[in-house]
């Protein structure tokens, strides 16, 4: 839209002018990559959400800033820039909405369970962008959401990381077969990457020499990635994004049905 081009342009035009300039376009700007041998490690580790500006960052950058205890407008507001910055694509806009709704109904003293926020958010968001629907990235953000909202017997990043891996394999397949292995990558990286080098890379774009640390930082991960073994990542299978459609609401009528079925459980345990 004519209104986010500016502040994305922005963000692009003060990107650290180093080696790591595109890096430093996508995890903060959210640019495209363009393929390439690192792109390829990220892909192979099941990363690749972290380094492309998702719904993600905005919860780096959310627990990030109350860490701070910054006030709530301003908060709000740096949530809102860093939005138009990563030129308003689709899962960090689901991710917005989905917070402004939070926001509403604490302001209400109504308690709405996370299933429910991501639903009435990935819907908000299909209502004011009704393209969307065919975005592989918005599908992939709200299945994301989703299974993190979904009861589990235990909070365990691995269990989450699983659950994850497991609901989206179907979407994925759109891209790339998706290896076990990446289970584990992101439960061992994707906090280090989101807390530690995603803010790096925010904080190098206000000097150079805060440049040449985040840039060491890139330097170092790129030489890790390039040590260990990765897994191959397969070809993935080309379908229509109707069938994705159909998958993502029959998941969430099944998480619904789940929630039901536990309650009824406890109540007739009760």
């Amino acid at each position: 839209m004519p209104w986010v081009k500016p502040v994305h342009q922005l963000c692009l035009n003060f990107a650290p002018a180093s080696d790591y300039r595109v890096w430093y376009h996508a995890i903060v700007c959210g640019e495209n990559l363009s393929p390439s041998m690192e792109k390829n490690w990220f892909q192979q580790t099941g990363l690749i959400h972290v380094i492309v500006v998702s719904g993600s960052h905005l919860v780096f950058l959310e627990d990030i800033l109350r860490f701070l205890k910054l006030p709530n407008w301003l908060r709000w507001s740096v949530l809102l820039f860093f939005s138009l910055a990563s030129n308003l694509q689709p899962p960090i806009t689901r991710a917005l909405i989905q917070r402004v709704w939070n926001a509403f109904f604490q302001r209400q003293q109504i308690v709405m369970r996370s299933l429910h926020l991501q639903l009435l958010a990935g819907v908000t968001t299909l209502a004011l962008f009704p393209s969307w629907w065919t975005s592989l990235s918005f599908l992939m953000s709200w299945l994301c959401v989703l299974a993190l909202s979904l009861p589990m017997p235990s909070k365990h990043p691995l269990w989450q990381a699983a659950l994850i891996y497991l609901l989206l394999i179907p979407a994925m397949l759109n891209i790339q077969t998706p290896h076990p292995a990446g289970i584990l990558f992101n439960v061992m990286l994707a906090p280090v990457l989101g807390f530690v080098l995603f803010p790096m890379s925010l904080i190098g774009f206000f000097h150079p020499w805060l440049a040449a640390v985040s840039d060491a930082a890139w330097r170092l991960l790129f030489f890790l990635f390039s040590q260990i073994p990765l897994p191959e990542a397969a070809n993935g299978i080309l379908f229509s994004s109707l069938w994705l459609i159909i998958y993502l609401v029959l998941v969430q009528f099944a998480s619904f049905g789940s929630v039901i079925f536990l309650r009824r459980k406890l109540w007739t345990r009760s």
